[in-house]
């Protein structure tokens, strides 16, 4: 039962991280990004570790763990800096289909992570102030234990769309204690 709270507590906050810094806001709901416009995705320069924009508690740390001409993979894990850096919170292995080979997908604990890098145009953002690329994220919840307070039926298959920001390309994650 903790470990479900703790999952409903990280997915509510990224829910709640609707305004990033570089002047866009991302919405829940469907898709909302133009997943077929995605850029080709960047496997030499992904590894390391992400912010999602305007909210620093969460982390995302990228790894990747195959490439070849035929397959390629990453790990994802995602750290609550409020709770623990020592064990991620989200954990799982993403990969490209031929369908939208720009798009990383990633399953963990019943919720899609598609991630991608796109134009800052197509995404009527301002290139100024987000850089000509920003790496875009989809959280979509794929349902839960229904018996929880958390999830209900109207809120399955919900979306949270956000930007990440680049912290490092080093996968050495430290947080500072709290006081």
């Amino acid at each position: 039962m903790r470990n479900l709270l703790v999952i409903a507590s990280l997915f509510f906050s990224l829910c709640a991280s609707a305004q990033n810094t570089c002047g866009a806001t991302t919405f829940g709901g469907p898709d909302v990004f133009p997943w077929k416009q995605a850029q080709p995705f960047p496997w030499t320069t992904i590894q390391g570790l992400w912010k999602v924009q305007g909210n620093a508690d969460f982390i995302l740390k990228i790894r990747v763990i195959r490439q070849t001409a035929r397959i390629k993979q990453l790990e994802a894990e995602i750290y609550s800096r409020e709770e623990s850096c020592t064990e991620p919170k989200l954990k799982g292995v993403g990969l490209v289909t031929a369908f939208e080979k720009n798009v990383v997908r990633i399953n963990v604990d019943n919720k899609l992570i598609k991630l991608a890098i796109f134009d800052s145009l197509d995404l009527e953002m301002n290139p100024a102030m987000c850089g000509d690329r920003v790496m875009a994220i989809s959280m979509i919840d794929l349902g839960g234990d229904l018996d929880s307070p958390f999830v209900s039926p109207e809120v399955q298959y919900e979306s949270t769309n956000m930007v990440l920001k680049k912290i490092t390309s080093s996968l050495d994650l430290y947080c500072k204690k709290r006081n």
